[in-house]
């Protein structure tokens, strides 16, 4: 028993330092998504061989990332004004009635919105925030549904990218001067499947000089449907490239056969700080994220 427990606890450690490896291999984000599970399940291995000095090493480092989990997970303070109040959304392709998702919206007073997975049965809910949206751009996009963002500021500049499935407006800040660039994305699920292939093409669209030719904005807001847990290496490719940050702090905002996930996410940058809300699903099968966001003064 002793050497069954021992080579289980062998090749779960190998999956969750492979775990880390996104960079060198996309297999990696997907072992990401379950890095905490599998370091839960190291640490119970390792508690039933105690007495054995290596075991006792182990459970230390998996206690120190299960802390680290955990704090996480933690909720920060709101900023004490927003400079912008953005709701990212999956809308799930499917009919159904989107009327309480515009309320939700409005109560929240979102002045920006980023969808994924919007279909023609979504064409009255868009018809509905046209009055306090009119600023829309909807993308196709080359999985299921069409790539969005409604605004309530002028839009000043809008882009698509249709084959990599991404969406990006230039707006006018609510003061009038400064230009905040808000892009909404739709990647892949991770290896087998093409997330990364997917963001090789998001990164080098939105570095082109094309979308660039009129300069970048000094504020800068992602929304969108990642598809991968905030510590994979897909988050980091972008908030590395864009000098952005996710906001705020982790929780479920979609449930895989009923094990919560956070893979919708909010960046913002540069220098920017915010808080997330996460509300419910309103027909989707995501949840809604809120994120409240100030950037320091330039």
């Amino acid at each position: 028993m002793r050497i069954f427990i021992t080579i289980v606890a062998v090749c779960v450690a190998v999956l969750a330092v492979f775990s880390y490896l996104g960079a060198w291999h996309p297999a990696g984000d997907s072992f990401a998504v379950i890095r905490y599970p599998l370091v839960a399940a190291l640490f119970a291995l390792a508690a039933l061989r105690f007495r054995a000095r290596i075991a006792q090493i182990v459970m230390l480092v998996c206690a120190g990332l299960l802390a680290d989990r955990a704090m996480m997970m933690r909720s920060t303070d709101a900023p004490e004004s927003s400079d912008i109040i953005i709701y990212q959304k999956n809308m799930l392709y499917r009919d159904y009635d989107a009327a309480s998702l515009a309320q939700d919206i409005w109560a929240s007073g979102a002045r920006v919105v980023t969808l994924q997975e919007v279909s023609s049965a979504h064409d009255d809910f868009l018809s509905f925030m046209a009055d306090t949206h009119p600023y829309q751009l909807v993308c196709k996009g080359p999985s299921v549904g069409a790539i969005a963002i409604l605004s309530t500021d002028i839009s000043v500049r809008q882009t698509c990218s249709d084959p990599v499935g991404i969406a990006v407006m230039d707006i006018a800040a609510q003061d009038g001067q400064l230009l905040t660039r808000v892009v909404s994305l739709h990647l892949h699920w991770p290896w087998p499947h093409r997330q990364s292939d997917r963001l090789d093409a998001m990164l080098a669209f939105l570095d082109s000089a094309t979308l660039n030719e009129l300069g970048v904005p000094d504020r800068v807001v992602v929304g969108g449907d990642f598809n991968m847990v905030p510590w994979g290496q897909s988050l980091r490719r972008v908030q590395d490239t864009f000098g952005v940050a996710r906001v705020g702090h982790v929780e479920r905002t979609f449930e895989l056969f009923g094990w919560p996930l956070s893979i919708d996410h909010v960046m913002a940058g540069p220098a920017a700080t915010g808080q997330i809300e996460v509300h419910p699903q309103l027909g989707s099968d995501h949840f809604g994220v809120i994120g409240r966001i100030a950037f320091s003064a330039p």
